[in-house]
């Protein structure tokens, strides 16, 4: 069960999990992120030097922070990678600390709570997305994407997945659609997915009356080795730089 006091948006996706594949890109990660908000946006691509950048983009990122950091996750059966069993867990995600002054040049503070970062980090490479492609998904196929790395980083053939509950209970589409409706918005992701290479040869075939299923094949960049996209410490890149020039 989540408990989300002040609402979710899908939006906040792209940057929970943008957030936790940037903490684990850093050498030797404790669960900490010390940045700039300007840093952040850039490494997530929601600013560039050609993009606005006036105080919208500071005030949603800070109102997205503060919607994660009182979400709170409850499981009775929660597969712990570490301890290699199904596990009681209880959990929320982040908490943070950053100044008031929004011309503050001082560095953010996101502290990962310890029970899911731990789990996370136990995923090792599955978790090491492609941070670039995953940001230029939208919300649906940006969920597919994270599921697909989650089942299929391994070698193997991909599940065959049930049309309704692809649709409702991992993509989170509303259960009230009619059945032609689901087909299209999930042919639209899969689709998108195809685009970006995750997948191929995907398909929606009637299994019987009101019953369809779907399935596809690993595209190339869900065959890519999480190895191949590791870390590689760069001073240009790091989150300190800007705020130790501001110094």
């Amino acid at each position: 069960r989540v408990f989300a006091p002040l609402g979710l948006s899908s939006g906040d996706e792209l940057y929970l999990w943008g957030l936790l594949a940037l903490t684990l890109s850093q050498p030797d990660s404790d669960g900490c992120l010390f940045a700039t908000p300007h840093w952040c946006l850039r490494q997530l691509g929601l600013i560039n030097s050609q993009t606005r950048r006036g105080g919208r983009q500071y005030r949603q990122f800070t109102s997205v922070l503060e919607r994660l950091s009182v979400v709170s996750y409850l499981s009775d059966a929660c597969y712990d990678p570490s301890q290699a069993e199904y596990r009681r867990v209880s959990f929320g995600f982040l908490s943070y600390s950053l100044p008031v002054d929004p011309q503050s040049c001082r560095a953010w503070r996101i502290v990962w709570n310890p029970v899911f970062f731990s789990l996370v980090k136990s995923l090792g490479g599955s978790m090491r997305f492609d941070l670039a492609c995953y940001r230029e998904l939208d919300p649906a196929a940006r969920r597919l994407f994270l599921f697909l790395l989650k089942v299929g980083y391994r070698s193997g053939r991909l599940p065959i997945f049930d049309l309704r509950h692809l649709a409702v209970d991992l993509l989170g589409l509303s259960s009230k659609l009619a059945l032609r409706d689901m087909k299209v918005k999930i042919g639209r992701t899969l689709m998108r997915l195809e685009e970006a290479g995750v997948i191929q040869r995907s398909a929606i075939i009637r299994v019987s009356k009101g019953r369809y299923s779907v399935s596809f094949e690993r595209g190339k960049n869900l065959t890519t080795s999480p190895a191949s996209n590791e870390f590689q410490p760069n001073a240009e890149q790091s989150p300190l730089l800007e705020g130790l020039l501001a110094i």
